[in-house]
């Protein structure tokens, strides 16, 4: 077996994630929107008018976050915008970002102490849109002096044999990107 070790940022750790492969909790309607998770795992918010769309409540600490996820808002208008805003229990908000394009949205922000935090996706228009891949990270979550935890392996390729070498048919496979300097070709070279 061959390994390629990504480093993991000893800096990240992961707080939520949801795919929307099979639910949206808990994700709800916030101001009459109306929530449904497409065929191909998307998850669709549908505004109603002023400020309508979708809520989570989420429990975190007093740290720093990374949200990111993807947005298809192309039946939105170019000047109507996507609102993503981080609120504490009392209402008041924490970070705001307006989205004007379809594509990966990243958001960094510091939470001041620890409680409830509601995050919020809306818009002004009567249309829809649609968010994939939701990730909240906490940044500085993991402290680890155990060397080996701050990697990732990545299986670049890998091989079964019969006793004396033959290989086991359909047990073996090799990644596009490993190459271990035999080129395009698969042909050990060296240069003249």
């Amino acid at each position: 077996m061959v390994t390629d070790r990504k480093i993991v940022s000893k800096d990240m750790k992961l707080y939520y994630f949801n795919d929307f492969e099979k639910k949206a909790s808990p994700w709800e309607s916030y101001h009459d929107g109306q929530l449904d998770i497409t065929e191909d795992r998307q998850f669709q918010i549908t505004s109603y008018g002023e400020d309508s769309g979708t809520i989570a409540e989420f429990e975190l600490g007093n740290v720093t976050c990374n949200v990111n996820f993807t947005i298809n808002r192309d039946q939105l208008a170019a000047t109507t915008p996507v609102i993503f805003r981080v609120e504490n229990a009392d209402g008041e908000t924490i970070h705001t970002q307006n989205i004007v394009a379809s594509g990966y949205v990243q958001a960094t922000f510091t939470l001041p102490n620890a409680g409830n935090y509601r995050f919020i996706l809306s818009t002004t228009a009567n249309n829809l849109f649609y968010i994939d891949d939701f990730y909240i990270y906490y940044l500085g979550g993991t402290n680890s002096n155990n060397f080996v935890s701050l990697f990732e392996p990545e299986v670049l390729n890998f091989s079964d044999f019969y006793p004396f070498g033959m290989l086991v048919p359909n047990r073996h496979a090799s990644s596009n990107s490993y190459r271990y300097g035999f080129g395009y070709t698969n042909l050990a070279g060296t240069k003249q």
